[in-house]
C-alpha cells in the first residue's frame, strides 16, 4: 500500500535524522516505524484476541475429544 500525506517542513530534518540513526536511507522506513509504534497496542490487542479465540477453540475441541 502506498500512502501520501503533507507534513510540516520542519519534519524533513527530523525524519532524515531518525532515518540516519536507524541506518535507513529514506524517510519511508522511519514513517513505517512510527505508524507501527502508533498501532502497536491495537495490533497487539487484535493479535491477543485472535490468540484467545484459538486457545478457546482448542480447549473446546479437547473437551469434545475427551467425551
Amino acid at each position: 500500500m502506498k500512502i501520501s500525506f503533507e507534513a510540516p517542513d520542519e519534519w524533513e530534518g527530523l525524519l532524515d535524522e531518525e532515518a540516519k540513526k536507524d541506518g535507513h536511507s529514506n524517510r519511508a522506513a522511519v514513517i513505517r516505524k512510527i505508524v507501527n509504534i502508533f498501532f502497536a497496542d491495537k495490533l497487539q490487542f487484535s493479535s491477543d484476541s485472535t490468540k484467545e479465540n484459538e486457545d478457546s477453540n482448542a480447549e473446546t475441541n479437547e473437551v469434545r475429544d475427551g467425551e
